[in-house]
């Protein structure tokens, strides 16, 4: 990487100067010193690049231009030589991007029954799965969704190598394992959702919805996994309420500076007839 080969050039010539100056020891200190300093300032700079494109990929994505954010996150890939992870990120962006469009077309084929939809969100998941296995392992969130994409590609044996080897970085979230017990609930196998949030409740004792799925698991019940609130829409868009999706929805056309949509009127029943009148 060009940000560790470009510190690495600095700190020898710090050495040298200090060698030639007052003798190799003399020259140690000062080389060691500037090799972190340099490549701290180096990371740094290129981390703020980074964080720029996609601030920028942000604001096209919520103005609808979804194309436009891809293109954006895509002018980061460039910078993966300059410095560790950026590519890693860059794919967790893409993938992430693509599994809500997914989510998207199998919601429309939901309430359409368009074949045509349900191939599109397949092939999207098969996108994001590619993209997603290019992502750091420890992106516990990048690689959550990764196993949210073979869940529903019914793909459930990969599942739990994916969860494991990133639970070192989710492993204090109780969203992780809530999303996994709740991946390996829908399989029918309850007790090993159980011990899963026995894991989580271990990182995190006084997690509510932890301990909901808990209560909802030890009685057969479903759990409502809206004890999560707003996060657990990231993970599962499709769930989100009609009422909160028609709200993003005047919000983008706002951003975009298009007609806002309305909420369609509730549709009302036949009125409602009154006894007849008696005869006099």
């Amino acid at each position: 990487m060009y940000n560790v080969a470009i510190a690495l050039g600095a700190s020898v010539a710090v050495f040298v100067l200090g060698w030639a100056v007052s003798g190799w020891i003399a020259g140690i200190v000062p080389a060691l010193i500037t090799l972190g300093v340099a490549y701290v300032l180096l990371a740094r700079r290129t981390g703020k690049q980074v964080e720029t494109i996609f601030t920028r990929a942000m604001t096209l994505l919520q103005a609808g231009d979804v194309d436009g954010g891809r293109a954006a996150i895509m002018e980061a890939l460039p910078l993966s030589r300059w410095q560790f992870l950026v590519k890693e990120q860059v794919y967790s962006q893409l993938g992430q991007l693509d599994y809500q469009q997914a989510c998207g077309s199998l919601l429309e084929h939901k309430y359409t029954r368009d074949v045509g939809k349900k191939a599109i969100g397949e092939a999207k998941l098969r996108e994001a799965l590619e993209e997603l296995s290019q992502a750091w392992s420890r992106d516990w969130r990048a690689q959550t969704i990764r196993a949210l994409c073979l869940h529903r590609l019914n793909r459930f044996d990969e599942i739990q190598p994916v969860m494991a080897k990133a639970e070192g970085g989710g492993a204090s979230e109780p969203l992780y394992w809530g999303v996994w017990a709740w991946m390996v609930n829908e399989q029918k196998k309850r007790d090993e959702a159980l011990q899963l949030i026995g894991k989580g409740l271990v990182a995190s004792p006084k997690a509510k919805p932890l301990l909901a799925m808990q209560e909802a698991f030890t009685n057969k019940r479903r759990p409502d996994m809206e004890v999560f609130g707003e996060p657990w829409y990231a993970f599962m868009p499709d769930e989100i309420p009609k009422e909160r999706l028609m709200e993003m929805a005047q919000a983008q056309a706002k951003a975009a500076g298009k007609p806002i949509p309305q909420a369609p009127e509730q549709r009302r029943g036949p009125p409602q007839k009154g006894w007849p009148q008696p005869r006099r």
